[in-house]
């Protein structure tokens, strides 16, 4: 996947996607900090694993935030 739009699409999908997955992750009650840590992180590295996978790139630091904030 080189074409930047299919690339811009993807990048919306996975935001949308780390949206909710957030979301789900405080929906589903108090942890302790080293746990939601944890659940945070696991969800960004699949991100970056599937965007890797998608484009055969690693994703910048620019396009991490603008996804991720």
């Amino acid at each position: 996947m080189s074409d930047h739009n299919e690339t811009k699409e993807l990048m919306k999908r996975l935001e949308k996607e780390g949206e909710a997955k957030s979301q789900s992750i405080l929906a589903a009650g108090p942890k302790s900090n080293e746990a939601l840590l944890k659940s945070v992180t696991d969800m960004l590295d699949a991100g970056a694993k599937e965007f890797e996978q998608k484009t055969g790139r690693s994703m910048t630091y620019a396009e991490m935030r603008s996804m991720y904030g």
